[in-house]
């Protein structure tokens, strides 16, 4: 995806290829909630280091998730509100920041 977005609303995608990347949405700064709920195929998300919400929900049942890739620092990753169960039933991904990677929290 590519444009001049400030938000991708809730329940926004269903049927995804295993990498999905959002980061050439160069003015996303939210990601509503199940925004990929029950995509169950995707493998790995690139996110853009604008990125200041993630919505309850956004990965729910996202079982072959290995890797998010955000375009960010590790502390800009620590301070965007994710919301209640963000990461539900997921696989056990890592994040992979500009300066480091994280394990899901």
């Amino acid at each position: 995806m590519k444009g001049n977005v400030a938000e991708v609303s809730e329940r926004k995608f269903r049927l995804l290829p295993q990498h999905v990347s959002l980061e050439h949405l160069t003015i996303v700064t939210s990601l509503g909630g199940y925004i990929f709920s029950g995509c169950t195929n995707i493998s790995s998300v690139t996110i853009g280091a604008n990125v200041q919400f993630i919505g309850e929900y956004a990965l729910l049942a996202c079982s072959l998730l290995t890797s998010v890739e955000y375009k960010g620092k590790k502390k800009q990753w620590n301070s965007i509100t994710k919301g209640d169960n963000w990461y539900l039933n997921t696989g056990n991904f890592t994040i992979h920041c500009s300066d480091g990677d994280l394990s899901k929290q």
